[in-house]
């Protein structure tokens, strides 16, 4: 499976009339089925990326001259 994600418009509301969209992988398999609307879907694919994993630097490095 992918790491990729990406939104996708996936259909109508039935009751307001506006565009669903969902979470799908590079596949486009559907992985959160939502419903949301674009900014929605947008704040849930963020959530779901991989989160960048910063060095720490020890103290002892950082003020050693």
């Amino acid at each position: 499976m992918a790491n990729k994600y990406k939104v996708i418009e996936n259909g109508i509301s039935l009751l307001t009339g506006d565009t669903i969209y969902q979470i799908a992988n590079a596949d486009d398999e559907v992985v959160d089925v939502g419903p949301y609307n674009k900014k929605e879907a947008q704040s849930a694919l963020k959530a779901l990326q991989p989160k960048k994993v910063a060095k720490k630097v020890s103290k002892k490095k950082a003020t050693k001259k």
